[in-house]
């Protein structure tokens, strides 16, 4: 992970991950710490998740998951830390120490999630592209925003 300022000089390059765990996903400020995912390079494979701290870059490895995580999110208020799978499939919600509290199939996971906000209290905006059939042959890419969470 690499640590800028505001004129895009490097700060610090943190080295993250573990074996083959090395791709990172969508990352979140929780306005104390930067939680970051690292994960397989495929789908049902196996992440990790980490915080950083801001000032200090101290990295601390909350959990380990047994699924590829390709985001996380962690409520400001709850302290829930929710997630998506590879292409956003499934939806799953953590406690900070990885205890699985909820896991869910994504019900409109047309679009591949790359990355999630917290906007509120149990609610997350999450952006992602997908490609879609055109006319003939042809293709196109569709973006899209929504939210993400695991069903109650």
């Amino acid at each position: 992970m690499l640590v800028l300022n505001r004129r895009g000089h490097l700060l610090r390059d943190i080295e993250l991950g573990r074996g083959h765990m090395y791709h990172p996903g969508g990352i979140d400020f929780d306005g104390r710490r930067v939680w970051v995912p690292l994960a397989q390079y495929r789908p049902d494979s196996k992440a990790v998740v980490y915080s950083i701290h801001p000032r200090t870059y101290r990295v601390r490895e909350r959990f380990e998951y047994a699924d590829h995580v390709g985001g996380v999110v962690r409520d400001e208020v709850t302290g829930t830390v929710h997630g998506v799978s590879w292409g956003s499939r499934e939806l799953f919600a953590w406690t900070p120490r990885g205890d699985l509290q909820q896991s869910s199939a994504n019900r409109s996971h047309l679009v591949d999630y790359q990355d999630c906000a917290y906007v509120d209290r149990r609610k997350q905006l999450c952006s992602g592209v997908t490609e879609l059939p055109g006319a003939g042959s042809d293709t196109y890419e569709a973006g899209r925003l929504g939210a993400a969470r695991p069903a109650r």
